[in-house]
């Protein structure tokens, strides 16, 4: 993973004056068909969501969003940098 985020940081230093901008989207637990060992089972995704601040595991959509927002014009000042989409996992002390 720090691989991809020192690369996405060297692409933005290097992509910036031709206005292409490269972010890295870090997702927290997420259901998906690669998670079925624990999405598909009840009580996993139950204690799993326990721990996680807004109370549950995130969707595809949830990083679908994260990805559109930093494809939009609202994002236009934005490089070089990680968004976390974890639920606020990474906000635990």
């Amino acid at each position: 993973k720090a691989g991809v985020i020192r690369l996405s940081k060297s692409l933005a230093i290097q992509l910036a004056p031709d206005a292409i901008r490269s972010n890295t989207i870090l997702p927290g637990p997420v259901r998906s068909p690669m998670q079925a060992r624990w999405a598909d089972d009840p009580e996993a995704l139950a204690a799993l969501s326990a721990h996680i601040p807004l109370g549950r595991v995130g969707s595809t959509e949830d990083i679908a969003g994260a990805c559109l927002f930093l494809l939009s014009d609202a994002a236009a000042f934005i490089t070089g940098t990680e968004l976390i989409v974890d639920g606020g996992c990474t906000a635990r002390p």
